[in-house]
């Protein structure tokens, strides 16, 4: 299990020595991760979003991409992956 290790003083310290506009970045966790963390889905940001129409639960089920309920088995291969 990992361990979180604060920061932020480290951070706070950095910051004193940066100017308007520049930014820390880590080599593991650069901008571009960043960015694709909080822009999934949003069709202005994500360059893998089909937004050629809005995916709601109901289309998502009609094209099938979901279903309603799932199988046994299927609910069992999920508990597996998650845990």
């Amino acid at each position: 299990e990992h361990e979180w290790e604060d920061i932020s003083d480290l951070c706070d310290l950095a910051v004193r020595g940066m100017n308007l506009g520049e930014m820390l970045e880590s080599p593991e966790f650069r901008l571009f991760e960043a960015m694709s963390a909080i822009e999934i889905m949003d069709p202005k940001m994500d360059s893998g979003f089909d937004s050629a129409g809005d995916m709601s639960l109901e289309r998502a089920e009609q094209e099938g991409i979901i279903k309603k309920s799932l199988s046994h088995s299927e609910l069992i291969t999920i508990w597996d992956e998650l845990f």
